[in-house]
């Protein structure tokens, strides 16, 4: 959740909490609601002394985090969309092994794929309900009508972009998307062969 004036603005980001508020100066973030279920105590009857009352919600022991992030600009023109993805998806980092051609220095950094455009959020990859190659999944995060091109740094024959289903419409050209505001893509990723980082990520 953000508030900002278009000079500046602040965000809380938080790792699974959902129930924020703005009131006049003030920003505020729910932590724990236990509310009662409807008609639980016809379910579940008297909790004794020192159990979890399962008769309301978000009983037990929670674990989360929370950022509190100033930021210049509105949300829009800053950089707090990658920060929020950054505070729940810490970067995993892999020790490269292959070498760069005709050299013996070893690679230092490899992205598998690559967007030209800050506002298109690369979502999800992940492999198809059937067949072979990958799904990925992108949205326009800024609502802003854009173009921008994906670089597929694995093998491939050929793109196709899909319904959310994942049912193919049509071939598409990756280096030349254009998204409407807040569009969401989903690109099939065809190969004959599996992708082998399955087997390693």
């Amino acid at each position: 959740t953000d508030i900002s004036d278009g000079s500046r603005g602040i965000a809380v980001i938080t790792d699974c909490k959902y129930g924020y508020s703005v009131k006049e100066k003030k920003l505020s973030l729910n932590l724990i609601r236990s509310a009662e279920y409807g008609g639980c105590k016809f379910i579940h009857g008297n909790t004794s002394e020192g159990e979890y009352n399962h008769d309301f919600t978000d009983q037990c022991t929670h674990i989360f985090s929370y950022a509190v992030y100033w930021h210049k600009n509105d949300y829009k023109n800053s950089d707090l969309i990658k920060k929020a993805y950054e505070f729940n998806i810490p970067v995993f980092v892999q020790k490269g092994k292959k070498a760069i051609k005709n050299t013996k220095e070893l690679c230092k950094s490899k992205s598998f794929f690559f967007l030209d455009h800050d506002g298109v959020i690369l979502e999800t990859v992940k492999k198809p309900y059937k067949g072979a190659g990958l799904i990925i999944r992108m949205y326009e995060s800024k609502g802003q009508t854009c173009r921008c091109s994906l670089q597929v740094n694995v093998p491939y024959d050929k793109t196709v972009e899909t319904d959310l289903q994942e049912n193919s419409e049509r071939e598409v050209d990756i280096r030349n998307l254009t998204f409407t505001p807040y569009e969401i893509k989903t690109i099939r990723i065809e190969r004959a062969e599996p992708y082998f980082f399955w087997k390693t990520v």
